[in-house]
């Protein structure tokens, strides 16, 4: 709810440091943006939300490692969700290559992500893990 609430008021460092969070809990514990989450972050976000383009990247990434019944179950648990349909196969046009090559390899790992990719900040210098250091 705190990402929410600093997206409503445009508070991009709070944005930042928060899916900075999530990303870290996500990795540290193996674990992907559970249905429920999805259909709560398309609810309380906007369309160019980067919580919504963090989630679908982590889903995208993560379903490489389930097998069909598993991927159908999910997929229909977000059935009253076109917006994160749309935003998924926009996901899977733009990183198509990668996504075949790891399908084709026994590497089901999910990629690093960069730093800075989804945050909110407009200028990388004005990123505060640049100001940390």
């Amino acid at each position: 709810d705190l990402y929410y609430f600093a997206e409503k008021i445009f508070m991009d460092d709070l944005m930042d440091k928060v899916i900075d969070i999530i990303q870290a809990d996500h990795r540290r514990m193996g674990q992907h943006v559970g249905d429920v989450a999805i259909l709560d972050i398309y609810k309380k976000t906007h369309n160019r939300s980067k919580l919504r383009a963090y989630a679908v990247s982590n889903v995208s990434n993560y379903l490489l490692n389930h097998n069909k019944e598993w991927c159908t179950g999910y997929f229909g648990r977000l059935k009253n969700c076109p917006d994160f349909f749309t935003d998924f196969f926009h996901y899977q046009v733009k990183h198509l290559k990668e996504n075949a090559l790891k399908l084709k390899s026994s590497n089901f790992n999910t990629r690093d992500y960069e730093p800075c990719e989804f945050h909110s900040h407009k200028n990388p210098e004005d990123c505060y893990l640049h100001a940390a250091k």
